[in-house]
């Protein structure tokens, strides 16, 4: 087990897209300001105050958050884990649609990078900020967040652990594993995968890169408020997965992936996760058409520069439990 690298809130922003987004390291912020109105202000009885008419998704068995056996108001839910009444998994509260104004109470480091799905015409530029209020003991199941997209955690209340692994290793583990499941930590010590740990509690902020594995477990009852971003050479992850579900705009989205792919000449180094993203791209780009031939060109100078990879298929036994690859799921702006 590795315990991620630690930066401080103030981390310079040209290092930390560097380091962290483009070289896919997971790591967390430290030292965020405790003065922001999050951290006063956000509660379980700030949430029960606003949440009387939002109705949320639950879900009996954590591996399976697809499957929702039933639908409470957040209010009655977070009154079931002060009374320990409940062990349901509640599915994200995609807050930013009906509740715009609780994004003015914090802020994220000023190294946050630009979303590049920013750019995408409204109509597919989904929302992608949560809230989620979470048991004691209680787990998510082990997945890849929605799009292969990078993601930022915000904890205001209790404690979390999270366990990622590298897509890079991937293959290695199956769906229903848990990385906190002696057996299957015994199994990634056999074939030396790598498992890294990230504690997050209030005053933290931890970023998962695009296509990691993760699983989180609740060390005490929480309230984390959490979000969706793509930039730099992770678009390499996400962009083919998300292209493979737009139907509407897409010349507009292809030409935005193909300037952002232009500007990737100029990168000295590359990590193996990105090298693994680029051989598939390429093999995607072969077979949509023969104009991507600039983009394969450049893709193949990318990964010339970095010889020390794995052959491994993107598309493997965690295909089908990306968390959320439909866009109907989505509440768009």
């Amino acid at each position: 087990m590795l315990y991620v690298d630690d930066v401080d809130y103030l981390y310079g922003e040209e290092s930390f897209i560097d380091i962290y987004i483009n070289k896919s390291k997971p790591v967390r912020v430290i030292n965020s300001p405790n003065n922001m109105p999050i951290y006063k202000k956000w509660s379980f009885e700030f949430l029960k105050k606003i949440g009387k008419d939002i109705l949320i998704d639950l879900a009996k068995d954590p591996l399976r958050r697809d499957i929702v056996t039933s639908k409470i108001s957040l209010n009655d839910y977070i009154n079931q884990i002060e009374n320990n009444t409940t062990d349901n998994y509640m599915s994200g509260w995609s807050y930013t649609s009906t509740h715009p104004y609780l994004n003015d109470d914090f802020l994220l480091p000023s190294f946050q990078p630009i979303d590049f799905i920013d750019n995408f015409p409204n109509n597919l530029n989904f929302f992608r900020r949560w809230i989620f209020v979470g048991k004691k003991a209680i787990n998510s199941d082990m997945h890849v967040d929605a799009f292969c997209t990078n993601a930022w955690l915000i904890v205001v209340k209790g404690q979390k652990t999270l366990r990622l692994v590298s897509p890079i290793d991937s293959t290695l583990l199956h769906p229903n594993d848990s990385l906190f499941n002696a057996a299957t930590l015994h199994k990634a010590a056999i074939s030396k995968i790598t498992i890294y740990e990230m504690i997050l509690n209030p005053g933290t902020i931890g970023y998962v890169p695009a296509g990691w594995l993760h699983e989180v477990r609740n060390d005490e009852d929480t309230l984390m408020v959490t979000g969706n971003f793509s930039h730099g050479l992770d678009l390499l992850r996400f962009y083919p997965v998300f292209r493979r579900v737009i139907s509407k705009e897409v010349e507009i989205c292809n030409q935005l992936y193909t300037e952002a792919i232009n500007n990737f000449e100029h990168i000295s180094f590359i990590s193996a996760e990105t090298n693994q993203a680029i051989e598939n791209e390429i093999e995607n780009l072969k077979k949509i058409n023969k104009e991507n031939s600039k983009k394969i060109r450049i893709l193949k100078k990318l990964w010339k520069k970095n010889i020390h990879t794995k052959k491994v298929s993107e598309f493997n036994s965690f295909n089908g439990i990306f968390s959320g690859n439909d866009l109907n799921e989505y509440t768009f702006k």
